[in-house]
């Protein structure tokens, strides 16, 4: 009797140890898993402001994988309901780091809008992200 019980004990452990490392197996596996970004590594911006003169910079960074880098930072001034273009600038690197910046007039109380369109090649594929930063000076 003892050693039945043994031998069932073993077996319902042994199923117990099976049966949550077999479940993953059976879980529904997305079609296409892609990381958030397969050209473009980072991207940062900034916004300063300095007795009315404004500056708004931007940073990208391109995967290893990459051939190549573009951006352009476009910057609106809001007046009322509607966003007035101030100034862009556009670059392109193929190697290290994209930089751009932008210098306008900044008016206090006024609120201003950086938008930075990037987009990096990996082969003849593109892939283009683009990042808004509002502030007020």
């Amino acid at each position: 009797m003892k050693k039945t019980k043994k031998i069932i004990l073993t077996v319902l452990l042994a199923i117990a140890i099976i049966i949550p490392t077999a479940l993953p197996t059976f879980a529904a596996v997305p079609e296409t898993v892609q990381p958030r970004w397969t050209s473009i590594f980072s991207i940062e911006l900034d916004m300063t402001f300095v007795e009315g003169d404004g500056n708004a910079s931007g940073l990208a960074r391109k995967q290893s994988t990459a051939t190549n880098i573009e951006g352009t930072i476009t910057v609106y001034k809001q007046v009322g309901n509607d966003w007035v273009f101030v100034g862009d600038s556009y670059a392109q690197k193929a190697v290290g780091t994209l930089c751009i910046s932008v210098d306008f007039p900044a008016e206090e109380g006024a609120t201003y809008k950086m938008v930075f369109e990037v987009t990096a090649y990996t082969g003849s594929a593109a892939e283009t992200e683009t990042v808004e930063h509002i502030e007020t000076y």
